[in-house]
């Protein structure tokens, strides 16, 4: 399932059994729309996952899956996946922090007996 979170927002998934916090913005490197550039860049942004009264847990999710960098990571029983990351910066600039919005594709994984 897409969730779309907005920085600094909360979104729940299942009727509230898993809750995700765009936190923060940590690098935004992207090429500007417009522009011509030897690598595409990438976005790298954090949230804080939780559920129910467990701990919450921090994940860091990038634009880019080159080079090492992650576009998804395990929170408790679920794959999230950084989609989207919206709006790109431009020629004058990256965008302010309330502008930025994340498409995630969130799925609860099965779990496997042994």
């Amino acid at each position: 399932m897409n969730l779309v979170v907005k920085f600094n927002e909360t979104v729940s998934f299942e009727e509230g059994k898993l809750t995700l916090y765009f936190q923060e913005v940590l690098e935004d490197s992207r090429c500007p729309v417009g522009t011509e550039c030897f690598w595409e860049g990438n976005a790298k942004i954090l949230l804080s996952v939780s559920q129910g009264d467990k701990e919450p847990v921090e994940v860091t999710l990038n634009t880019s899956g080159k080079a090492g960098m992650s576009q998804a990571a395990v929170a408790f029983e679920y794959l999230i996946k950084l989609d989207r990351l919206g709006p790109y910066p431009t020629a004058i600039g990256k965008p302010n922090l309330e502008d930025y919005v994340a498409t995630l594709a969130v799925t609860k994984m099965a779990l496997v007996a042994h």
